[in-house]
């Protein structure tokens, strides 16, 4: 019997896949999995697989290409009798899309992570920004919504019990699509410090591993410009500020782009006095003109200042912060409790000794790759946030499993 696999569209949670495999088994498959991250199904069937692309469709799926896999498990080209075919340094979406990939190609496959496995996204990311920023619009809706015939009130935050409501939903995330993936899949996920020690080998706190190729999955970081007394006065990231136990009553936000608003906005809901400074011209600078605009009016409406085309030269501590900029050849200064630094992120690559590998990088420091994801070093491949690519974890996952079928 063949084994077939058939792109499907539309699944969403692991019910769908439920949903898929019980449709393919009542058409005659045998040995049905779906899996809704990559929108597939594999299967065993004889016959005409328009009867599966049916039964598929009926149960409200919408079923794309199918194509014949090998009979036997395709390892990972390069094998070199290492520890491992396959190591990834870092733990977050590109990797564990690598490692399902290469563990589905047949490959030992391992995971080396120095902080938390998860990456940004789960950890410091969409997920905790997204809980925060839903859970502060409840409390702004409370004491700000339309309807006369509703009384409502905003009794307080207490920030320390949403704070660890925020990183109780991050743990059972964090274990529901990472942990238990890399049990299900069965790949080793490895706690500590990587470095290269030679173009095929790695060192973790002590312990040489060899693989056949390795992967740069480092992610990223929150990106602090050099201002005089910025580090002197102290200052806030987006991670930073979403482990504040105590809400501050005043914040200037140091930069205009979406974490920026977002974090602003955050805390502007909660009651937070909140003004954004942004260099340019505009906020979100990336968009469309008419988009920054319509987005300067509903922050103001919200109580939020927002002050563009002002450079920020120096930061003075005391009882009270201080941001000095310059715009329009003035002066400025805006005095808040916190001073959120939202000044966009960087990949993470320092401490790795790459030079010891024989990877090299571009004037601006990031990685040279070439079009299928591989540094000047033809064993090691780098995915996600480290490559400079637009930081969505659905891209990082899409480069994990490109860099894994290009190994």
């Amino acid at each position: 019997m063949a084994k077939l696999r058939m792109q499907v569209e539309g699944m969403t949670c692991d019910h769908c896949e439920k949903t898929v495999e019980g449709a393919l088994l009542s058409a005659g498959a045998k040995d049905a999995e779906a899996d809704f991250r990559r929108s597939e199904a594999t299967f065993e069937f004889e016959g005409d697989t328009s009867l599966i692309a049916s039964a598929v469709r009926h149960a409200g799926y919408s079923p794309g290409k199918v194509e014949m896999l090998a009979a036997e498990p395709v390892i990972l080209s390069g094998r070199s009798g290492g520890d491992y075919d396959l190591v990834a340094i870092g733990a977050g979406s590109a990797a564990f899309a690598a490692a399902i990939r290469a563990t589905n190609l047949g490959a030992r496959v391992a995971l080396v992570e120095r902080n938390t496995v998860g990456g940004t996204c789960v950890n410091v990311g969409c997920i905790p920004s997204k809980n925060l920023l839903a859970a502060s619009e409840t409390y702004h809706h409370a004491g700000h919504h339309p309807f006369a015939a509703i009384s409502s009130s905003q009794s307080g935050v207490d920030m320390g019990t949403l704070i660890d409501m925020k990183a109780g939903i991050v743990s059972m995330l964090r274990k529901e699509k990472y942990l238990d993936l890399a049990e299900h899949y069965g790949f080793e996920i490895i706690k500590g410090t990587a470095l290269f020690t030679s173009p095929e080998t790695i060192d973790v706190d002590g312990r040489e591993i060899r693989a056949g190729h390795f992967l740069i999955s480092t992610g990223s970081a929150p990106w602090v410009p050099p201002i005089e007394g910025l580090a002197e006065s102290g200052y806030l990231t987006s991670t930073t500020a979403m482990e504040l136990k105590e809400l501050p009553e005043s914040m200037v936000v140091i930069g205009g782009n979406y974490i920026g608003l977002e974090m602003g906005q955050v805390f502007a809901n909660l009651g937070t006095k909140v003004t954004i400074v942004e260099a340019l011209d505009r906020i979100a600078p990336l968009e469309e003109p008419e988009i920054s605009a319509w987005m300067t009016r509903i922050l103001a409406e919200q109580g939020i200042e927002v002050v563009t085309g002002a450079k920020v030269t120096r930061v003075e501590g005391g009882e009270r912060k201080a941001v000095i900029a310059e715009a329009s050849a003035q002066e400025h200064r805006f005095e808040a409790d916190e001073v959120l630094v939202a000044t966009g992120r960087r990949p993470v690559l320092e401490g790795l000794d790459l030079n010891k590998a024989g990877i090299e990088s571009d004037e601006r420091g990031s990685l040279v790759l070439d079009d299928e994801l591989r540094t000047t070093n033809a064993r090691v491949f780098a995915a996600g946030d480290v490559t400079g690519a637009p930081q969505f974890v659905y891209v990082a996952a899409a480069q994990g499993t490109v860099a894994a079928d290009n190994a």
